[in-house]
């Protein structure tokens, strides 16, 4: 691999009303950290190096037909400038968590306006892009996109919508081909905003290359063109500006339904997308969820949660009892009860303060990890949360459903992060991740106490 720091980047952006709407319900956000906590906003266009803190790239689209979408897509993109903007220089294995927080931040910052009587309700997809040495580390809420585009392999889409279509494509109920023109294709699954409903962002991270074009838009793009489309223009184009009005001019050609945002970034190559593209090098993480929609969380979505929750609790059970049989241990025949939105908080009693280190801890005592064993020096971090009660509730549930693991909150940059402690492999650590049903949807952390990475661990795909 080429070494951190040697990457021309370059970024080009635009927002466009489209063709039928008179108002922009769309914001976009480029930033470069040139050190520490300087972050320089939208004022670069290209760097001869990577800069220390990477290249940050966002889109967030406004709730169409809620009140406000402009909006909550600026302060979706704001608080996402105000996070970074509080950071210094950045642990690399941190990235995924910061990320994260960004967008669980955005999405209170959203709720607490919507409560102003002149607002109402309003919600906000969001996508970003984090170039950072040599990787991309991404995540998003609802059907805003990121792709990357490389010489000799062609457009990637790197991440997927939560939207209704792209529930009925994972299910097999419908094609490619009908997907794109389906006519719910508005309807998605996750936003922010939503009172009372926490996000739950995905995440992936993949490995960068010399040439390498990353395309973050707004539904508005790829509505009104397809992927191959898309390709094509990037294909046919010779620099990031001539690549950037063809999107948007082939989107309105196209019909123009929405608004249409674009934010492109290119690592080398000068400022022309004909170039020759070196050795591609396998992706570093993939853990992403569903692509296509827009704008209404329909009412059915929420009204079917609790039946999910019970289905996911007799799956968890099912799990144990299976697990319980083949190791010999005797097994129960109560069904537990599912987990609820409102769990009781961690008792005063199990918690202690570390006044030396102004961090807050919760320990269960040494009881061993979810194997059985104690020793192992690899942690999940299951979630990260900027409420103290928001990640007793994952504790109490986690301690609930597996008694006899090392749990524990920590404290860390200002985030609350819920970890399961004790595992003697990465691997170990993945099949436990990958085999609770609640986990393996969620944002996974894996660090190692004794080594800041793992080097025998690659999350699975």
């Amino acid at each position: 691999m080429h070494e951190t720091g040697v990457h021309i980047v370059r970024t080009a952006a635009r927002s466009h009303p489209g063709m039928i709407r008179p108002y922009q319900e769309d914001a976009i956000l480029i930033g470069w950290n040139t050190g520490g906590e300087s972050w320089n906003w939208q004022a670069a266009t290209s760097s001869e190096t990577m800069p220390e803190g990477g290249v940050l790239l966002s889109v967030a689209d406004g709730m169409g037909g809620l009140n406000a979408g402009d909006v909550a897509s600026g302060i979706a993109v704001e608080e996402v400038k105000k996070n970074f903007s509080h950071f210094g220089k950045v642990d690399e294995t941190q990235a995924v968590v910061l990320l994260r927080q960004a967008v669980i931040n955005a999405h209170h910052a959203i709720e607490n306006e919507s409560k102003k009587p002149e607002n109402g309700e309003m919600g906000s997809t969001l996508v970003i892009a984090w170039l950072l040495g040599e990787n991309l580390h991404v995540t998003w809420v609802g059907d805003s996109r990121c792709y990357r585009f490389r010489r000799n392999e062609g457009l990637k889409l790197l991440t997927k919508d939560h939207s209704l279509v792209q529930d009925l494509l994972d299910e097999g109920a419908i094609t490619e081909s009908q997907a794109f023109d389906h006519p719910q294709r508005n309807v998605i699954t996750q936003s922010l905003g939503i009172h009372g409903r926490d996000p739950e962002p995905d995440c992936a991270s993949f490995a960068l290359l010399p040439g390498d074009l990353l395309l973050l838009c707004s539904d508005g793009l790829n509505t009104m063109l397809t992927d191959e489309e898309i390709a094509s223009v990037c294909e046919k184009s010779s620099s990031l500006e001539q690549c950037l009005e063809a999107l948007i001019t082939a989107a309105n050609e196209a019909g123009g339904h929405d608004n249409i945002s674009v934010v492109l970034a290119m690592l080398d190559g000068g400022n022309s997308l004909n170039h020759v593209q070196k050795t591609i090098p396998p992706a570093l993480s993939v853990s992403p969820k569903k692509p296509d929609g827009k704008k209404t969380v329909p009412r059915l979505f929420w009204l079917m949660l609790p039946l999910v929750a019970v289905l996911i609790a007799l799956t968890t059970w099912m799990v144990m009892q299976n697990e319980m049989r083949s190791s010999g241990e005797p097994v129960s025949t109560e069904m537990p009860a599912p987990d609820t939105l409102s769990e009781p908080v961690i008792s005063p009693e199990e918690k202690t303060e570390d006044s030396t280190a102004n961090e807050t801890t919760l320990t269960v005592d040494s009881l061993p990890a979810p194997n059985s064993r104690r020793t192992g020096d690899y942690v999940l971090i299951a979630n990260s949360f900027a409420r103290q009660n928001e990640a007793e509730v994952l504790y109490r549930k986690l301690k609930n459903r597996y008694p006899d693991a090392a749990l524990l909150i920590e404290k860390n940059n200002g985030l609350y992060e819920v970890r399961i402690t004790g595992f003697l492999s990465g691997k170990e650590a993945d099949d436990f991740h990958q085999g609770d049903p609640d986990l393996a949807r969620r944002v996974v952390l894996l660090i190692s106490t004794k080594q800041k990475k793992s080097t025998d661990y690659v999350p699975r795909k």
